[in-house]
């Protein structure tokens, strides 16, 4: 319930370090065709129930993500490292657990990076700075010529837990001042999915896919 306005996904969180950029023409042959299957992507919300059987091509579901009423998938590129480290840089694994809020921010039309960036460094990450429940806080703008992704930041804050979460991004963060660019009434002051869309990432994944995994593994 106390996510809904954050926009949180109901889908994987897959993080990769690339090391060539896929989207070029020498690329554009591949061995095996990418698909999305629409049962996947209806509870994933990403489209709509409706909206037909057939699986969609990875390329397909990208070019129409986000415009058929459902959410937009985020896939997103960022420097190799964070650009900035605004809290927590001492921290190690023996200082707790770690309850990951990743979340990207697409700006208004109209709002430039500048004007957005400027909102977030002066108001919103001084004051999640100073609260304790915050441990963790880094930033970098996301490289968007990569793919043309709507998204222009990604933040990634950390706590102990999701009491924590709440009680910083939902009860303390009512005292973060509204900018002129507000969409809602309430922080994130970002209409969900859209201009503000995030996940949370525990310590321990219920499900780890690179130990777990026992399925068919195609050769050729």
């Amino acid at each position: 319930m106390y996510g809904e306005p954050f926009g949180v996904a109901r889908f994987h969180l897959c993080e990769h370090y690339w090391l060539v950029n896929t989207f070029t023409e020498e690329f554009k042959n591949t061995a095996f065709c990418e698909v999305m299957p629409r049962e996947v992507l209806r509870w994933q919300n990403s489209i709509p129930d409706d909206d037909g059987e057939e699986n969609m091509t990875g390329k397909d579901f990208r070019a129409t993500s986000g415009k058929k009423g459902g959410r937009p998938f985020v896939f997103i590129f960022h420097p190799l490292s964070w650009e900035e480290d605004l809290k927590g840089k001492e921290r190690t694994r023996e200082d707790g657990a770690n309850y990951r809020f990743i979340f990207a921010i697409a700006w208004p039309e109209g709002v430039s990076e500048e004007e957005g960036d400027k909102w977030l460094f002066e108001e919103v990450f001084p004051k999640f700075a100073e609260m304790p429940e915050v441990t963790r806080i880094l930033t970098s703008r996301i490289l968007k010529d990569i793919n043309n992704t709507i998204y222009s930041r990604v933040v990634e804050m950390w706590f102990e837990g999701p009491e924590e979460w709440h009680e910083a991004c939902v009860v303390k963060a009512k005292d973060i001042k509204k900018p002129a660019f507000a969409q809602t009434d309430s922080f994130p002051y970002l209409t969900k999915d859209f201009n503000f869309a995030s996940i949370f990432v525990p310590d321990i994944p219920y499900s780890d896919n690179y130990t777990q995994y026992r399925g068919f593994i195609t050769k050729r």
